[in-house]
């Protein structure tokens, strides 16, 4: 008579991972008594006749677990049985689809639960496929701060480029005048922030103070002979958490750069 496996679900439990250790993760999962309880060999046999390798497989991930070996030589003999489960398991494990993980999870969180994944798929893998899988998780966890050091990168690209639009020069007096009466125009426009300053030398507006807020100051610099340089600058609060993408859209109608918490100019 084949031996059910019940134990609580453990998909609220293994969100405990970025928390505590996988070993303590893994004896809370199959030390819970409470709840509705789930027989993972018979929802992955039906997986199995439905051909559906991968669902099958995230039942008997559970199982391979388990402290009783009739429960863990029953799931081995389904995974050994059917090849396509096994290239399920295999799949998980390629640096590709860990990267995909480690994204939609985050990266802590991701990599803690892919190693209590890899409790499971020692049970059923090679000696060498567990080892490429323990490296992938790594390495994967690793190109994800390689990704954003490459993103942050290109947002300095963009800073650089956007220096060179926001510095303006003018001939004359009578230009500069102008110019500079256009640039106070699109401070008035484009930031989100009243001007609290604005003469012929400088135009400024209230510093932000909100979540997303936009402000923005301008400078006339003397140059040779009747000639000037106006540079504009941007300044926005960031204060309220990951922000930095909607300060992108904001500032995407101003000279399409990102913003910075403090007054830089050149911006």
């Amino acid at each position: 008579m084949t031996k059910k496996m019940t134990t609580s679900t453990p998909l609220s439990l293994l969100r405990l991972a970025r928390y505590f250790t996988v070993s303590t993760v893994v004896s809370l999962m199959f030390a819970c008594a409470t709840g509705p309880t789930i027989d993972y060999l018979a929802e992955a046999r039906k997986f199995i006749a439905a051909q559906q390798w991968g669902q099958a497989y995230m039942m008997l991930e559970p199982a391979l677990m388990t402290k009783d070996n009739n429960i863990v030589a029953q799931a081995i003999e389904l995974v050994v049985s059917n090849p396509p489960v096994m290239r399920s398991a295999d799949e998980f494990f390629t640096l590709p689809r860990l990267k995909a993980y480690l994204q939609e999870k985050g990266p802590q969180t991701g990599r803690d639960l892919a190693n209590i994944k890899l409790i499971s798929y020692r049970r059923v893998a090679t000696l060498d496929s567990s080892a490429q899988a323990r490296i992938n998780i790594d390495e994967a966890f690793e190109s994800f701060f390689e990704d954003s050091k490459a993103k942050r990168a290109e947002r300095i690209a963009r800073v650089k480029a956007a220096a060179a639009k926001a510095r303006l020069t003018c001939d004359d007096a009578l230009q500069c005048s102008k110019m500079f009466a256009l640039t106070q125009i699109f401070i008035n426009q484009r930031s989100t922030m009243k001007v609290q300053t604005a003469n012929d030398t400088i135009i400024e507006t209230y510093g932000p103070t909100n979540a997303f807020a936009i402000g923005m100051k301008a400078i006339k610099y003397p140059s040779r002979g009747t000639s000037a340089d106006i540079v504009l600058s941007v300044a926005c609060n960031t204060e309220y958490g990951d922000s930095e993408t909607k300060f992108e859209e904001n500032l995407g109608m101003v000279f399409k750069t990102p913003c910075r918490p403090q007054w830089r100019e050149g911006w």
